[in-house]
């Protein structure tokens, strides 16, 4: 029984990446339209820079990805795994970014970060 849970949810699963997938690629193919081969890199190389660069700046939003399994079970009950003296180390920083401050499992409250860095492509 538990091998054919196992096998619908693998295909389920396979389903939703092949959609997710396409989805991906028509994203993608919608963004680079009428671009020549040079504009699409790029707009790719800047996106790879501020990927970086909000990774710099903001790196406790990817914390959540080093989570132990103890430290997801808190986040998912709305408790913050990270020490009170980080947290407020990053909102301090985050409050002179003019970023709001994480919410209280840690996690950010919007993408105003990543609006923050991507801040020029309003005028591109």
């Amino acid at each position: 029984m538990i091998m054919i849970i196992r096998i619908i949810y693998l295909e389920l699963h396979k389903d939703f990446m092949n959609k997710f997938k396409k989805e991906a690629t028509k994203k993608r193919a919608k963004e680079i339209e009428g671009l020549s081969i040079k504009q699409i890199e790029a707009k790719d190389e800047r996106s790879a820079l501020l990927t970086q660069l909000h990774g710099h700046f903001f790196p406790e939003e990817t914390d959540f990805m080093m989570d132990s399994n103890v430290d997801a079970k808190e986040r998912k009950r709305g408790e913050n795994p990270m020490s009170q003296t980080y947290t407020d180390k990053v909102n301090a920083k985050r409050e002179i970014l003019g970023v709001p401050p994480i919410k209280d499992n840690g996690l950010p409250a919007d993408d105003s970060s990543q609006k923050h860095i991507n801040i020029e492509d309003t005028h591109s």
